[in-house]
């Protein structure tokens, strides 16, 4: 472990005066993707996975160190086994509401050879990349008088992830939110009236099946939104390979960070990667896809086999 030369005091803003506004790409069909993304990431209660996460090599101090770099929920960890999955959560958090996520690396003075280190999340907004930097730019609300309208932070200590280019880039994420949150069950005129539309010849079937068309064709690269169910007048192969590809989105997402996090950990001086086992791949349910499609499994195995349960 070679020290990291970071000072323990955070430059960046932890919070803004407008964090706590709605979004309104945020809403309905958007929402729920954002939260199925989020759950059964790696935690999936009553699965009969064997989730297995390491450090390789082993290090019960490294491993120490990690969890500690690690904890950023509101509720510690004392375990890797525990800190990981909320923690590949917390970034599906962040991965899932702006498609990328911006992370100020806070260390402390060497104990040992090892020094403290944490990750302090960015609140979502506006962070540009300069010359070896990131731009945290500051809304006009939390800006004091005479105060520049950007906080200056050197890349060497920041992390900053995105979700993995099969998925889309973040403005590209971004943009699909905002086309699902367009989506609603029912046309907002016809609840108005008090007569669900019926003087004005609304069709409310004809509607949801626009919205439906629509939903899947926003979330052609994620699969279904779990939440939704089965979609009126769909078969039940496109019901379950559609949900296979969300399983697999998923997967993408959890691999992608658990790698993103390794390279994080070798740049900080880490000579150990975390490992973890027991999941399926997104290499594995993609097989699966292939199998459903050729007949070769049922629907129920398939989704047994992807999901745990």
């Amino acid at each position: 472990m070679r020290r990291t030369g970071l000072p323990g005091k955070r430059i960046s803003r932890a919070y803004f005066q407008t964090t706590d506004r709605p979004r309104p790409e945020l809403s309905g069909k958007s929402f729920m993707l954002w939260r199925d993304l989020q759950n059964g990431m790696m935690r999936v209660p009553g699965s009969r996975w064997d989730l297995r996460i390491r450090l390789d090599p082993e290090d019960e101090k490294l491993a120490t160190w990690v969890v500690g770099l690690i904890d950023i929920g509101d509720h510690p960890r004392d375990s890797l086994s525990y800190a990981l999955p909320a923690f590949v959560e917390q970034i599906a958090n962040h991965l899932g509401y702006d498609g990328q996520g911006f992370f100020e690396i806070v260390s402390g003075e060497s104990e040992n050879g090892l020094p403290p280190a944490t990750l302090a999340p960015l609140p979502s907004g506006i962070v540009k990349r300069r010359r070896g930097a990131f731009l945290q730019v500051l809304p006009a609300e939390d800006r004091e008088v005479g105060q520049p309208d950007a906080i200056r932070i050197a890349a060497s200590r920041m992390w900053h992830v995105k979700l993995p280019a099969e998925l889309g880039t973040p403005k590209e994420h971004r943009a699909m939110l905002i086309a699902l949150s367009r989506q609603e069950p029912i046309a907002g005129f016809a609840i108005q009236d008090g007569k669900l539309g019926a003087d004005q010849g609304y069709d409310f079937s004809t509607h949801r099946r626009a919205s439906d068309v629509a939903t899947e064709r926003a979330t052609k690269l994620w699969g279904t939104i779990p939440s939704l169910q089965q979609i009126a007048g769909t078969t039940e192969f496109y019901y379950v390979a559609r949900q296979l590809q969300f399983l697999r989105s998923q997967a993408l997402v959890r691999e992608h960070v658990v790698a993103e996090l390794n390279k994080l950990l070798s740049r900080l001086g880490a000579a150990a990667a975390i490992r973890v086992d027991g999941l399926p791949t997104a290499a594995v349910i993609g097989d699966y896809v292939s199998k459903l499609e050729s007949g070769e499994v049922s629907f129920r195995a398939a989704l047994e086999a992807c999901r745990g349960y």
